[in-house]
């Protein structure tokens, strides 16, 4: 029986976080990673000298591992860590209070019940006055078991397994010294400096295959405008993002790439040239993209028999232009990061075998070889495995290794021993992200961010000489991560922190040359407007407010905004509100917040609820959750907590004028006659959480849900009942 081919591509990267011209670093990330991510799967490759394995390392991310390895390289949470806990100023205090436990709380925090208790005592939500008050009052002890703690938590199994003094420090969890925090912190350079050179030992044992990708990971097609939203034309960059990405590749690992990763699957006819002419053979991307690619060559695939099935065509290269392309299995590559881990590890391993093995079978009969491209992200998804996914991928290694009808493989081997045989005629443009750009690009702050670009771009274009550190800090500013994060299809504990990086970045284009920032990016690209809901009101709602989603149709008809973002976050612990529903009838205007019922029961004192109503009447309802003697939640109104506020008077909120419920959910109703609210008026609102009356988290985060109300022609004719 023919094998079928496995080739695992583990792609690495980060944002380029530093700021060149002072030599400091924003953000902490490639530093923590490089401790869990970068060294764990390296050394689970030479744990296995069976496996076959690719990784994508980008250039950005290899610049700054160099730069911690080799040079005195400093972010504010290094130097918060170094400094002794008794000299810390209230300020460092603070900081450290807020952004030293942003770790996974479920599977890193937990191995530290110092960490917990630790945790617990800080509040797993808490208002600035909360934080400064701990501040004052936390003992040097336990600020510098938290400055250990956060740095030995991103410690891998890796570094636990060669290094006994970061293993006793894990088994010793608590009340550390100055002389255990050095040594954490002595360490991780330690550590950091053998990233690379493993890798490359790796390679040069023809064990892995290490891919490239674009220098600063810009999405090429968008610098290409091979999107019709795009106005600007950055194609001339595209060679330099490519060339400083091949020789940096080539001085760290003696070699150029074969592969070429283009960031977040990103591809287009447009670009092919580029990477062909550099030398480039094969990039990857997502099925739907080849989907997408044989409907518009007129082909089809069909999983019913009456075309071509799926299987019949995915597990194999295909020949483009002189260029080769794998497309991904987009099921089995996620089923790695989003699923697995939510299973005992030899239960993911055994299915996953198996789901390998059925894929075998299906494609035995056909012709020739095959080849499954499994491309995922290679560390992110280990903070949520309880064990960083060591006993996962032990088991995957393993299982694909002893099974005869499986074999792993380097991605340039397969291509080697089976050229493509298929040809695609067509290809379409997109990522994998929905086989399309929008994260990138199509929104207020995106599409600002992109001009913003384009202005310091043009101002580089008129100077005479070319200053090569203003260009960089330009290829910088084209990274895709800054316009990930803006607007709200993603948000993350540090929106704030990438919208400055990437002004940042701009701005050096300027000092560079020693001319005067730009005021436009002094000031936040971040402003209030509206978010993106997941969906939008579409008929009249009139739920029953019972606090339980009485039936599936009660508020189906209402819209829903989900709070986080498509994606959420890593790196920080769960909201307490998870999503706010909203509609209308002809009289009231009706909120559901669903609430993360765990997280508000560990608040003590009881969490408050704030719905902020913009317009087109500034009011504010405000109302406690707190447990009753029954164990649940219920609506404080008998100590007058829950109040009606307007711009000039406060007074209680009567039973007539609004109700509420709360059991599974919080239910509101609010009549338009209390809150002024007209038809044809436009209403803006956010929700948050908080404690006597100060924010703890409010959402849409840094925007507001909109919603105009309907005459009754436009009810009779557009929204009935």
């Amino acid at each position: 029986m023919k094998p079928l081919y496995v080739a695992l591509l583990w792609h690495m990267h980060q944002p380029y976080y530093k700021d060149s011209l002072t030599g400091s670093y924003h953000l902490p990330w490639v530093r923590l990673h490089a401790l869990k991510g970068y060294y764990d799967m390296a050394f689970m490759a030479q744990s296995h000298p069976e496996a076959r394995l690719n990784f994508n390392l980008t250039p950005s991310l290899l610049k700054q591992l160099k730069d911690y390895a080799q040079t005195d390289i400093q972010d504010r949470y290094l130097t918060l860590s170094e400094k002794p806990a008794g000299d810390l100023e209230l300020e460092e205090r603070k900081f450290i209070l807020a952004n030293f436990f942003m770790v996974n709380w479920e599977t890193m925090l937990t191995l530290f019940p110092r960490y917990q208790e630790l945790l617990e005592k800080r509040g797993r939500q808490f208002t600035s006055v909360e934080l400064e008050k701990s501040a004052r009052q936390w003992k040097e002890g336990e600020i510098r078991d938290l400055q250990v703690l956060f740095n030995l938590a991103w410690f891998g199994y890796g570094l636990r397994k060669e290094e006994k003094e970061i293993d006793s420090l894990f088994k010793k969890g608590g009340h550390f010294s100055e002389g255990d925090k050095e040594l954490v912190l002595k360490k991780q350079r330690e550590a950091i400096a053998r990233i690379i050179p493993m890798y490359r030992k790796l390679q040069e044992e023809g064990r892995i295959e290490i891919s490239t990708s674009p220098f600063y990971h810009p999405i090429l097609p968008l610098l290409n405008k091979d999107d019709p939203r795009q106005e600007f034309d950055f194609k001339d960059d595209i060679p330099t993002q490519m060339e400083s990405a091949i020789s940096f590749h080539k001085e760290l690992f003696g070699l150029s790439p074969r592969g070429c990763w283009p960031p977040e699957g990103s591809v287009s006819q447009g670009i092919i040239p580029y990477l062909v002419e550099r030398g480039i053979e094969w990039i990857a991307t997502d099925e739907e993209i080849l989907t997408e690619s044989l409907k518009a060559a007129g082909g089809e695939l069909r999983p019913d028999g009456r075309g071509e099935k799926r299987e019949d065509i995915l597990y194999q290269p295909f020949q483009y232009q002189g260029l080769t392309i794998l497309f991904r299995d987009k099921n089995f590559s996620n089923t790695i990061s989003f699923n697995c881990y939510k299973e005992d590890p030899q239960v993911a391993v055994r299915n996953f075998l198996g789901g390998l093995a059925g894929i075998r079978e299906k494609v035995n009969h056909l012709p020739g070889d095959h080849l499954i491209t499994l491309a995922m992200d290679g560390e992110n998804s280990w903070e949520y495995y309880k064990d960083g996914g060591e006993s996962f991928l032990n088991g995957l290694y393993s299982g694909v290794a002893q099974d005869p009808h499986l074999r792993m493989i380097r991605i340039a081997d397969f291509l080697k021993e089976h050229p493509p045989s298929s040809t695609l005629s067509r290809l379409i443009p997109g990522s994998w992200v929905s086989h399309n750009f929008d994260i990138w690009i199509g929104k207020p702050e995106k599409d600002q961010a992109w001009q913003y670009l384009h202005r310091a771009r043009e101002f580089l274009l008129k100077e005479k000489e070319r200053d090569e550190k203003a260009w960089d800090e330009l290829y910088a500013a084209e990274g895709s991560d800054w316009f990930w994060w803006y607007d709200d299809d993603f948000s993350s504990a540090n929106d704030q922190a990438f919208d400055e990086l990437f002004r940042t970045h701009l701005g050096n284009v300027y000092k560079s040359l020693k001319r005067p920032i730009p005021h436009y990016l002094k000031e936040s690209l971040i402003s209030l407007r509206p978010g993106t809901p997941l969906r939008e009101p579409s008929d009249l709602v009139t739920p029953l407010i019972d606090g339980k989603i009485t039936s599936y149709h009660e508020w189906l008809a209402g819209g829903w905004y989900r709070v986080g973002g498509r994606g959420g976050t890593r790196h920080r612990g769960q909201s307490v509100i998870n999503g706010i529903g909203y509609g209308f009838d002809r009289s009231h205007l009706y909120l559901l917040l669903e609430v993360n019922m765990e997280e508000a029961q560990l608040s003590s004192p009881p969490f408050s609820f704030f719905v902020t109503i913009k317009k087109p009447r500034p009011f504010r309802i405000e109302g406690t959750l707190k447990r009753n003697s029954k164990d649940s939640l219920v609506w404080d109104l008998s100590s007058g907590a829950s109040m009606l506020l307007s711009t000039a008077t406060r007074g209680e909120l009567r039973p007539d004028d609004g109700r509420v419920a709360i059991d599974e959910v919080v239910e509101i109703a609010l009549p338009f006659s209390l809150l002024k609210i007209k038809p044809k008026d436009e209403v803006l609102f956010t929700v948050g959480i908080g404690r006597k009356e100060a924010l703890i988290e409010e959402w849409p985060k840094h925007r507001y849900i909109s919603l105009i109300i309907p005459d009754e022609y436009e009810i009779s004719s557009r929204w009935s009942v």
